[in-house]
């Protein structure tokens, strides 16, 4: 599976592009979990809400489509994955 990450997030990692092997199908919100857990605590503010529930502010693609509603989405290895933090602007 291949993951992309911009701005912050690619600065957490150290690269704009990550390869994962997913044993089985995963839901997006385990996936990110992992990806956080792996990262720690910087990339889990960025990419969940105190409440544990995906932040709203991010934005999502799967396969180049944005999703809305997160809530039911599995991830396979056929799967690309992009993660964007909406633009700050001044």
């Amino acid at each position: 599976m291949k993951i992309k990450l911009y701005a912050n997030l690619r600065d957490i990692v150290g690269k704009d592009e990550l390869e994962m092997e997913l044993k089985e199908p995963v839901s997006l919100i385990e996936f990110l979990r992992n990806i956080s857990n792996d990262y720690g605590e910087k990339m889990r503010k960025f990419l969940f809400k105190e409440t544990n529930e995906i932040a709203e502010s991010l934005i999502i693609s799967i396969n180049g489509e944005v999703i809305k509603e997160n809530k039911s989405i599995f991830l396979s290895n056929k799967d690309e994955l992009s993660i964007l933090l909406p633009l700050a602007g001044g």
